[in-house]
């Protein structure tokens, strides 16, 4: 005979506290507030309220909180907040025995020949304007590789009209 643990019995008692049903309290209008406009941060004020609202929360102070939530998103009227203070110190790296110094040029040299990359692709393209395009295009069909593929086929495609 099997037994539910979770069911009181006569014999037993109650069921454990860690295994009886327990309903989960609704999130905080903080939390609400913050999770909606972070997913549409242009949502109207009397918009967010009522979604608020209709999650259960009964505060009379709502729109002061989907106020507050709102400015500090945004920064607290756009200027960027100072770091806190763990963030602004920081310690160098002590070299150990076997660690080799590692040249501030080589980070430089990648940095311009990423720029000069970018400069040579603006050209090819025809200008910043049509390179940003390209780049729209390659990170729209999902990566480089994605990009080669459909390129190719385009080229297949323009290769067979022109020899008609």
């Amino acid at each position: 005979m099997i037994r539910r643990i979770a069911t009181p019995h006569p014999r037993h008692g109650p069921a454990h506290p860690l295994l009886r049903s327990r309903s989960v309290p609704a999130p905080s209008a903080y939390t609400l507030a913050r999770e909606i406009l972070t997913a549409d941060p242009d949502l109207g004020t009397d918009a967010a309220v009522l979604r608020i609202k209709a999650a259960g929360v009964t505060r009379p102070d709502i729109r002061k909180i989907v106020n507050r939530t709102r400015s500090d998103l945004r920064g607290r009227k756009g200027k960027p907040r100072p770091a806190a203070a763990a963030a602004r110190t920081t310690t160098q790296p002590r070299p150990g025995p076997n660690s080799e110094p590692k040249p501030a040029d080589a980070d430089a040299e990648a940095v311009f020949a990423s720029v000069a990359l970018a400069n040579r692709t603006a050209k090819l393209c025809g200008g910043v304007a049509k390179a940003r395009e390209v780049a729209e295009a390659i990170r729209a069909c999902g990566g480089v590789d994605a990009f080669l593929k459909r390129l190719e086929l385009v080229a297949e495609i323009l290769g067979s009209e022109t020899n008609s």
